[in-house]
């Protein structure tokens, strides 16, 4: 199945700038003398993912003819060097064509290019030079370059929300326009001081990922998901919703979101085809160009160590021992007990043409007991609110980590880290052919925790995708 553009045309064209002048960062694009390198890569790969709050790529140049060599007129007669501007454009597979995506190219350009972070090799024969370069954009740079020195509210105001300091920090010291931020719609609850003390950038993202929460409404209830109970009449309403945010930089925006907006789903959401992927097969006449665009090409399941099929039950709490992890205030120190795996004797399932018990991994629960701070000797066994510690950010981060399975597709721009997604795979009969009917095991709603666009050859555009199965609420 090709993954070219319609004639193959090139999916990918780049063009090289000598490195800036000397100056602020946070001001710095594209200029200068310039040469087109398209014909010159030979692989490029661009990274976005939820645990990393700016993109990456890198690209393999071969210079057959020391176009970028250091004894040129090329920035200066310097040649390829660090800190060159690099701007890229791809094109969607299904540029130009009747099922054409609504997203159907990404330019890295401008305000918005890549720099080179760093040659991580160079090999040369003669006049044949193979470059690997590692590259970042300006913010990137700017997050590992510049410190601030801020306290918010900075306005003479008593108390300021977390996603606003983000906003700051991205309009005020990496120059970013409003237009390619998301970083408000998500409110979190306000702070009445956050000062940042010659702090790098990515201190404080992590920072304000680690502390914030969701704002709850006026009348108690949370400003999102949300459990509703009646008792004697009288309807309650109890948050649901998990301390911790997401920053991440994707191809077109800046996003700070709660985890529980990722990690939730409600159950009459909408994908349009974008985002719908199935496995099917692709060398028929009566499966559409369309279908083959939207098409699981190759597909990598996380498994746990216990049976499978018991899997989610474990990993949502519905079976398994749980045991607690206790953050001790004296010694300033978490303590937890190591999971465990139970074979239950009273339960068996058939798989692989046998008989075996359900083994269960006890899971940890990531609850904090608190010391009472007035009596050393007490002990609260009883949170006000377990799901507002910064222990339960680290738990839903590596429960996203540990969780992850892999999918590759047709090249597709219209995706994007943090997105869900609706997958469904075929079933698979013994000797490993498919059926019409699709697998309920591993079919459902997914979130994209990581993307990989990857070309090959300048005309052969692949999206990998990381993602990890949730539950609707």
């Amino acid at each position: 199945m090709s993954q070219t553009t319609p004639k193959d045309s090139a999916v990918l064209t780049a063009t090289i700038y000598q490195k800036p002048s000397e100056g602020d960062i946070s001001q710095i694009s594209p200029s200068g003398e310039s040469r087109d390198i398209s014909s010159l890569i030979t692989d490029f790969k661009y990274y976005e993912t939820i645990y990393s709050g700016f993109v990456t790529a890198k690209v393999t140049l071969l210079d057959s003819t020391g176009l970028l060599a250091d004894n040129t007129e090329f920035n200066n007669g310097c040649g390829l060097t660090k800190f060159c501007a690099i701007e890229i454009i791809l094109v969607d597979p299904t540029s130009g064509t009747g099922y054409q995506r609504s997203i159907s190219r990404v330019e890295f350009t401008g305000a918005n290019c890549f720099y080179v972070n760093r040659i991580v090799n160079q090999i040369q024969q003669g006049k044949k030079r193979v470059y690997q370069l590692e590259l970042v954009n300006r913010a990137g740079l700017i997050a590992a370059s510049k410190r601030i020195l801020q306290s918010w509210p900075d306005n003479g105001g008593t108390n300021i929300e977390y996603n606003q300091i983000i906003e700051d920090m991205l309009t005020q010291n990496f120059n970013v326009p409003a237009s390619k931020l998301d970083v408000t719609s998500d409110v979190t609850e306000p702070t009445s001081k956050y000062q940042a003390h010659y702090y790098h950038p990515t201190k404080i993202i992590n920072d304000l990922c680690r502390l914030a929460v969701p704002r709850v409404q006026s009348g108690g209830g949370a400003a999102g998901p949300s459990s509703s109970t009646t008792s004697g009449g009288v309807q309650t309403e109890t948050l649901t919703k998990h301390a911790g945010y997401a920053f991440f930089e994707t191809s077109r925006l800046f996003k700070y979101v709660s985890l529980d907006s990722l990690i939730s789903v409600n159950s009459a959401v909408s994908f349009d085809t974008t985002h719908v992927f199935a496995t099917r097969i692709v060398n028929d006449s009566e499966t559409t160009d369309e279908q083959k665009s939207q098409t699981i090409i190759s597909y990598q399941f996380y498994e746990d160590e216990q049976t499978s099929g018991v899997i989610e039950d474990v990993v949502t709490g519905k079976t398994g021992t749980k045991s607690k992890i206790r953050y001790d205030n004296t010694t300033k120190r978490y303590i937890r007990s190591d999971p465990t795996v139970v074979k239950d004797p009273c339960e068996s399932i058939a798989s692989e043409g046998s008989i075996v018990s359900v083994e269960y991994t006890n899971t940890t629960t990531y609850d904090v007991e608190y010391y009472d701070t007035c009596d050393e000797n007490a002990l609260d066994t009883a949170p006000i609110n377990s799901h507002i510690t910064s222990l339960n950010y680290d738990a839903i981060m590596e429960d996203l980590r540990s969780r992850t399975s892999k999918i590759r597709v047709p090249g597709n721009l219209s995706v994007s880290v943090g997105d869900k997604v609706s997958l469904f795979f075929q079933k698979l009969e013994g000797k490993g052919e498919q059926q019409e009917e699709f697998s309920d095991k591993y079919s459902g709603i997914y979130i994209v925790t990581g993307l990989l666009h990857k070309v090959e050859g300048v005309n052969k555009f692949f999206t990998h995708l990381q993602v990890c199965r949730i539950r609707g609420r």
